[in-house]
């Protein structure tokens, strides 16, 4: 999604389509057929097929248990308790299974694999200090995995206050700053009680968000929107961060939460 050097998305999927042209017919594709771009792809290869909303070799559904765990139901039998409730792990899990039940992989090993995976620093790892839930999701951003994030912040449980720190997306091209402000209108649908934005960019957005009357702030200086931050805080409070590499959000976590 990061479309500077290829001006589209459709750009990025011609780019990526040579994994599948690539292959003969004694190799083996899997293809999510939910993706717009993906699903039009031709290969000689066998195609194993997944989706989380069509019929396909490996079709799953997400149910939701009353106490809020989330179930990938896969071909209306294999049931896997997934560890994070987003949308892009959920599509994850599903090409993970048909991979190893490709390979031959025993079905309660890859049960075992999945409902017990960590996610990386960076990559949407929960971490807990003092009555702090803290979101790292600070590794790279762009509108789509954004958007995720935020969406996974909003329906977070938690008696206290929603929280987002979100830096620049960098190598958006020529629509950086719509990008932006349309990330601004995004968040003010949802239910967010706080935003910190880091960067040039991201003022794009606290400016949507403050014409929105959402409670935003706007920092060039990473230490004072730490120390902002800090003050802000109170127990109990679950607190996103999510930007592009370069803006080295981490840094914020680090002298935040020591």
């Amino acid at each position: 999604a990061h479309i500077k050097y290829f001006k589209t998305i459709k750009n990025i999927a011609l780019e990526k389509s040579s994994l599948f042209l690539s292959l003969t017919k004694n190799d083996t594709a899997f293809y999510n057929i939910d993706d717009f771009y993906i699903n039009k792809i031709p290969t000689d290869a066998k195609k194993i097929t997944y989706s989380l909303i069509k019929k396909a070799d490996y079709y799953g559904k997400v149910k939701i248990t009353p106490n809020g765990n989330h179930n990938l139901i896969i071909n209306d039998k294999i049931k896997i308790n997934l560890p994070y409730k987003t949308k892009s792990f959920a599509y994850n899990a599903l090409a993970a299974y048909s991979i190893s039940k490709y390979l031959n992989i025993d079905n309660l090993e890859i049960i075992n694999k999945i409902e017990n995976f960590e996610n990386l620093a960076g990559r949407g790892k929960v971490n807990y200090y003092n009555d702090y839930t803290i979101i790292d999701d600070s590794y790279n951003s762009n509108l789509d995995s954004a958007k995720e994030s935020i969406s996974n912040l909003s329906q977070y449980k938690t008696k206290n206050r929603r929280i987002a720190v979100i830096g620049d997306m960098l190598e958006l091209g020529e629509k950086e700053i719509l990008y932006h402000k349309k990330l601004g209108k995004f968040i003010a649908n949802k239910q967010i009680d706080a935003v910190f934005g880091f960067g040039t960019l991201i003022n794009h957005t606290i400016e949507t968000l403050k014409s929105n009357n959402i409670n935003a702030f706007a920092f060039k200086n990473r230490e004072k929107l730490s120390i902002k931050l800090k003050k802000f805080l109170s127990k109990g409070d679950v607190i996103l961060f999510k930007g592009s590499r370069g803006m080295y959000l981490e840094k914020i976590i680090n002298k935040v939460f020591k």
